[in-house]
């Protein structure tokens, strides 16, 4: 399992790990996709055998980014990083791709508080 950074490349199979987990998450377009990333403080994917098994990207505070849940944290707190657009496909879950994203986000936020983490809501 390698966790990158994720690049334009990525996209395409970001998109299709996107899809494959709807209606868990948001369906998206590889443009709104493309979007969220380019505003995410993080954008992470997980390769596994040289495949995209899962991604993640995570939003600070001024994001362009329409979402009621990411506007409450927005209008309450002026630093803080927003877990939202996370999909590991069936074939990949049960792995410790979650786990492992989840670790690395925290690792890497461990002084930005609060960590609003949305797909635990949204991808359980």
């Amino acid at each position: 399992m390698l966790l990158r950074a994720f690049v334009s490349n990525d996209l395409v199979a970001v998109h299709a790990n996107n899809d494959a987990e709807v209606p868990a998450v948001g369906e998206e377009t590889t443009e709104v996709l493309a979007h969220i990333a380019s505003e995410s403080v993080i954008t992470m994917v997980v390769e596994v055998d040289d495949e995209i098994a899962g991604f993640c990207f995570v939003l600070g505070p001024s994001a362009d980014y329409d979402s009621l849940n990411y506007a409450w944290f927005a209008e309450r707190y002026d630093d803080f990083v927003y877990l939202d657009c996370v999909a590991i496909p069936p074939a990949c879950q049960r792995r410790g791709i979650g786990r492992a994203l989840y670790a690395e986000v925290e690792r890497l936020t461990a002084d930005q508080r609060p960590t609003a983490i949305d797909f635990l809501l949204e991808v359980t």
